[in-house]
Formats: structure tokens, C-alpha cells, sequence
């Protein structure tokens, strides 16, 4: 058992974090998928509108990758395919059948997984749609079927307080956990390294047979790409796969018993919501539906999929992807605030302490999305990173791109970025750097797959 210390992390001190109560939802009429959501993929269809599907039907692949298949969540008929600009595939919306019908594949137990042929096992998580969950660093894309990885790294905790916790979708399925650890283990040559938070005092005894590592810090210490850099000793490793303790979940759960699950752990949370908890839901709900249980604090809003620094905005009609976990309700702000110089700043959160909230250090804030301020050049106050989890200097990184210098920024560490959103957050200048290296990696996988 190793035990490693990150350091530059950060406990985001903001409020509306999500209690560890369960609210059950109910099944919405309409279940949706969102290729849109889904990044540095080019989606091909294979249904269209009218066409019946049951759970587990493939609805579309990556055209890169054609073994990265996402399969359909809901039984029923396509009711309506929407698109973008450009015929982008926005969303899928499936009208549920009221007696859903699955795609069933043969079961297997832990000595059957074991027995198994890696090629099977590929070929088995590729036609049941759970291989596309698997994901490749540091793109984070689907592997190719031939693809054996050195190592992969698995790890337990979220240490974003607006996402699920682990002691709450273990509940259950610790040997769907473990089971999905094992066939991991059919998938590499080298090994299955799986990290737990220090402060897990509740998932760790369950899980201590397979756990490797015990990880130290806040976040985003537990992301899958710090572990990768924290403990590679081999450059193959810089191309190793990550996955979530969710996506482990969901493989056990797959092969347990030969269909699709569907069954999801969210968070609802964020300052404007009135009693923040954990759902318990679908894959593929909307917004409007997973907000039908709460009450929200009047006044203009901003919802985010995913964790409250790195999701993406959405709207009311918008469904949370198969890699989406939580739903973040922020206050659309006013940009400009009534005699804002003259201000001492207690209502407000700061790392550099420039506002009177960062010395009074308060517990936590309501975030919205002002910015306090605009953009303004980079200062090199060396904010970045004194925050970075993986030792990056992410202002040195953006000079190097924004003077087209791609090479040099590779050579600074680009890719060992892991899009936790703290280089943006704690920027005086407002500079938006994770959104520059996210433009940037998307370039450079683009230009490898010509």
C-alpha cells in the first residue's frame, strides 16, 4: 500500500454542497441523449427519428473510433433527433415504452471473467456500449480495440463537493465494484492501480483487497489524471487509461447481468437550491426533470452539468451525458455592481485574499457567475500554479500558445493538464486558461488523427 501527498489542492469554499440524503425520482416519459456533450468524438447515427429501440440498441459510434458505441438508455421510439449549426447531433429524444424491453447478453460471474479471453471481454464490453466509458489519457477519448494499456488507474473519491460521494453510490454495489476491477484486469498487462481518499472511512474496508494507493488532498487530488502523474514511472504511462469508481460500477454491473444499467447517482446542488441532496435516477434525464423535486432561490439562474468548475451550461431541456453526475444551479449575476470600488468585499470568496471574505476566511460562499471584473493581460502573479495538482506553470503555457508555439507548450506540460478549472478560478485577471489548453488539446488530437 502506498500513500502519496498532493499538494496544491484546494476545498472550494462554496455553498449549496449536497447532503448525502437520496431523493428517488421518478422515470420521465422522454429519455435523452446528448452526443454534443460528449468530447472530441464525431458521431454517426446509426437510428433515426420513428425507429423503435430497446435498451442497450446501439444509437451512434465515433467515427474516429468505431469500437466506441453508445448504446440507448430507454426502450421506445425516437421521437426527435435535434441539431445545431453544422448538423451537429445535439440531442436524441426517446419516448419511453411503459414496459421497456432489453438487450440481453450472457452473464458472467467472477470465475467466467477470469476464464475469459481478453479479445471476448472486448468484444462483449464493445456490443454492450461500456466501452466507450473506458478513457484514454490525456485526451480522455474511448481506446481503440487493439489498444493494450500499460497500466490503468481507477480511483474511488470525488473530491468535487458538488458531485456524487462514494459512500453514497457504494451503497450496494461493492461487489459490481469489484467484479468491474477484474475485468480491468483482463484488459492490461500491466497493472490496476486503484486510489482512495484518507478521509474514506467508509468505502476503503470494503474495497481494501483491491486498493493500491491512499491518496492525500483536496481537490482535485482524486481526479484520475493526477493519480496517472503522481505515480507514473514510465512515459507509457503518459497514455495510460483513467476511469471513475461510477464507470468500475457500471462494468460490474454489465457484466453481472448481461444488460445495460441504467440506473444513475446524482447531485443536485449549488447556492440557488433550497435543500441540495443526491438523486437517485435514469441515465439520460433532463434538467427540467431532475429539478422537479427541488425548490430553487427566486431570481435568474445558470445550470451546469457535471462538476461546478469543468461542466458544461445547459438549459432547462438540456439531458446530462453518460459522463455527467451532477447538476450545479449558480445565480446569473450582474456584471456590474453599485459603487463596487468602495466595497470591502465580506460577501466574497478569494484565494489572493484582494477582498475582505478572503481574510475573514468565511466557511462558505453563495458563487455566482460574475466574474469581479474583466479581462485584463496576464501580471505572472504565479497564482496558477501555486495551484496546479500536477506542477504545471499554466501562465507560461498560454503565452507559449497564444505566440502559436504548440511544441513549446507540450514541452511546458500541456498535456499533463487535468481540466480541473482551478488555474481559471483563481486567476486575478480573469484570463479563461482552461478554456485556452482545452481549445489546444482539441487541436493537437485533431491534427494526430489526420
Amino acid at each position: 500500500m502506498k500513500k502519496f501527498n498532493v499538494q496544491n489542492t484546494y476545498q472550494l469554499p462554496i455553498s449549496g454542497k449536497p447532503s448525502t440524503q437520496v431523493n428517488v425520482l421518478a422515470d420521465p416519459d422522454v429519455i435523452s441523449v446528448s452526443p454534443e456533450s460528449l468530447s472530441l468524438i464525431k458521431p454517426k447515427l446509426l437510428k433515426k427519428q420513428g425507429e423503435k429501440v430497446q435498451i442497450g440498441t446501439p444509437l451512434f459510434f465515433d467515427k474516429r473510433n468505431p469500437d466506441a458505441i453508445w448504446v440507448s438508455p430507454a426502450a421506445g421510439v425516437i421521437k426527435e433527433i435535434v441539431y445545431g449549426p453544422r448538423r451537429v447531433i445535439l440531442r436524441v429524444d426517446i419516448e419511453r415504452d411503459k414496459k421497456e424491453a432489453v438487450v440481453q447478453h450472457e452473464t458472467l460471474d467472477d470465475a467466467a471473467l477470469v476464464a475469459m479471453e481478453r479479445e471476448a471481454l472486448v468484444d462483449r464490453l464493445i456490443q454492450g456500449g461500456l466501452w466507450s466509458s473506458l478513457m484514454v489519457y490525456p485526451f480522455k477519448v474511448a481506446p481503440k480495440k487493439e489498444v493494450v494499456p500499460h497500466n490503468i488507474y481507477v480511483t474511488v473519491d470525488q473530491d468535487d463537493p458538488f458531485l456524487p460521494e462514494s459512500d453514497v453510490y457504494f451503497d450496494g454495489q461493492t461487489e459490481a465494484f469489484l467484479l468491474g476491477v477484474t475485468a480491468l484486469k483482463k484488459l492490461t498487462t500491466g497493472q490496476v492501480f486503484v486510489g482512495v481518499s484518507n478521509e474514506n472511512q467508509v468505502v476503503y474496508p470494503k474495497v481494501s483487497s483491491v486498493v493500491t494507493h491512499i491518496i492525500e488532498g483536496a481537490y482535485p487530488a482524486n481526479d484520475p489524471g493526477v493519480f496517472i502523474y503522481h505515480n507514473k514511472t514510465d512515459q507509457k504511462d503518459n497514455s495510460a487509461w483513467g476511469l471513475r469508481a461510477q464507470d468500475v460500477i457500471r462494468l460490474g454491473q454489465f457484466l453481472s447481468t448481461g444488460t445495460y444499467p441504467i440506473d444513475r447517482i446524482y447531485t443536485v446542488g449549488g447556492p440557488m437550491v433550497k435543500s441540495p441532496c443526491h438523486v437517485k435516477s435514469r441515465e439520460g434525464v433532463s434538467v427540467e426533470h431532475l429539478l422537479s423535486g427541488f425548490s430553487l432561490t427566486k431570481g435568474k439562474t445558470r445550470f451546469i452539468l457535471g462538476g461546478i468548475l469543468t461542466g458544461r451550461q445547459a438549459d432547462k431541456a438540456s439531458a446530462l451525458s453518460v459522463r455527467e453526475y451532477g447538476l450545479n444551479v449558480l445565480q446569473e449575476g450582474q456584471e456590474q455592481t453599485f459603487l463596487s470600488f468602495m466595497r470591502l468585499g465580506a460577501e466574497r470568496s478569494t484565494v489572493s485574499r484582494t477582498y475582505l471574505g478572503g481574510v475573514m476566511q468565511k466557511a462558505a460562499y453563495a458563487m455566482s457567475t460574475v466574474v469581479n471584473g474583466g479581462h485584463r493581460a496576464c501580471i505572472s502573479c504565479s497564482a496558477c500554479p501555486e495551484m496546479c495538482p500536477v506542477g504545471l506553470y499554466p501562465q507560461l503555457i498560454m503565452k507559449s500558445l497564444h505566440a502559436n508555439e504548440m511544441e513549446e507548450a507540450v514541452q511546458q506540460g500541456l498535456l499533463d493538464c487535468v481540466d480541473c478549472g482551478l488555474c481559471t478560478y483563481v486567476c486575478p485577471s480573469k484570463i479563461e486558461l482552461g478554456s485556452d489548453f482545452e481549445t489546444a488539446k482539441k487541436s493537437l488530437f485533431e491534427a494526430l488523427e489526420q
